[in-house]
């Protein structure tokens, strides 16, 4: 078993290539190395591996060959078959390895703004219905539909926002409801390392629970390899490394399979959860509301903050003693090739650790 975990680990999950034409490519061979080194472990799990490549594969062809319905028909069986035997689970990892404990009370979102702009939770929350031609593709979108978009840190969203002035960031954090059912694209390998000797032995109380979601975690990880390609080529309107993801998204959303999708940073290459988000699709109802009521019933977050300002304050941090904070602060970072800084030193976690005493209210009590 640790053999097997030792290989996982140096097998890159994420990878970036030149040109568009060679996604298809190297979704095929990351799939295929991944097969190979699972299948010398464990061969049980190679039928299921294959057929569900075969779905992804014959799916991505479809929609390539503009044949949009055999797509999203593809995607669809792979959930009637493998929706129980994939990593879904609900904000309190149910059912799945509960290492990040209130992980839910700890998600940001941010915007870039002028230093004195003024932004309401709403601000933040959204695009309005009737502003859906600011929506652009993202890799885990629906096309049309606006999606919430979170980050388990403020550094995380800071990548993903390439880098902007602390001056012109403003953040919130978000608190999701623990019910809120995801497709769990972001557990790693890493994660398992605290219950290895329990998978290793079925007479442990925990081999159960834990083979489960081992069991779970091989096969969603080619889900994960068709969402994570980078392609270095931003001057592109079409990109083949969006079609996948969105497929996935929208067919487990349209068949209440989940509610949205956690899923790796391709701008960071790093395994750690901090640069893990979420996408949450905003789906209209039958209200005239410009803002989904499904989304505000299950967030609350805190007004907007500048953090440029907001970490100029001399307010005292409060180093909250919760698992969940324990794991966050001691998280080693890479500010280059020769320094290394553990989390909580940085003003990141500071601002996280003062924004956690901020109020929270629901979006639907705002006028």
């Amino acid at each position: 078993m640790n053999d097997f975990f030792e290989e996982l680990n140096n097998f890159i999950f994420s990878s970036e290539i030149n040109c568009d034409d060679d996604y298809k490519n190297r979704i095929v061979s990351t799939i295929d190395e991944y097969i190979s080194i699972v299948s010398k472990h464990f061969n049980d799990y190679t039928d299921d591996l294959l057929l569900i490549k075969e779905y992804l594969v014959n799916s991505f062809d479809y929609m390539m060959a503009g044949k949009v319905r055999k797509a999203h028909n593809e995607i669809e069986e792979l959930y009637k078959q493998y929706e129980s035997k994939l990593l879904i689970h609900n904000m309190k990892f149910g059912s799945s390895i509960n290492i990040y404990k209130d992980v839910n009370k700890f998600l940001y979102k941010g915007r870039r703004g002028g230093w004195n702009e003024s932004y309401s939770r709403k601000d933040i929350f959204h695009i309005p219905f009737d502003r859906r031609d600011l929506i652009k593709t993202q890799r885990f979108s629906i096309p049309g539909i606006p999606s919430i978009y979170l980050s388990h840190s403020i550094m995380g969203v800071w990548e993903e926002l390439n880098r902007p002035s602390f001056d012109e960031l403003f953040i919130s954090r978000f608190v999701l409801d623990d019910e809120t059912k995801i497709l769990d694209l972001g557990l790693n390998v890493l994660d398992f390392k605290p219950f290895v000797s329990s998978l290793s032995d079925p007479n442990n109380k925990q081999y159960g629970i834990i083979k489960k979601v081992f069991d779970r975690f091989i096969l969603t990880n080619l889900l994960k390899i068709v969402s994570s390609i980078n392609v270095n080529d931003e001057n592109r309107v079409f990109k083949s490394e969006y079609v996948l993801p969105q497929i996935l998204l929208l067919v487990g959303v349209e068949d209440s399979c989940f509610e949205g999708v956690r899923y790796p940073s391709v701008k960071v290459q790093s395994d750690s959860y901090l640069f893990v988000n979420y996408a949450l699709p905003a789906l209209p109802d039958k209200s005239s509301d410009n803002y989904s009521n499904i989304l505000k019933k299950k967030m609350k977050l805190t007004l907007p903050v500048n953090i440029g300002l907001y970490s100029s304050m001399s307010d005292e941090v409060m180093y909250m003693n919760l698992d969940e904070n324990l794991y966050r602060r001691n998280t080693v970072i890479n500010v280059n090739k020769n320094i290394q800084r553990v989390y909580k030193d940085s003003n990141f976690f500071k601002l996280e650790m003062k924004l956690y005493s901020e109020k929270e209210l629901k979006v639907d009590r705002i006028p």
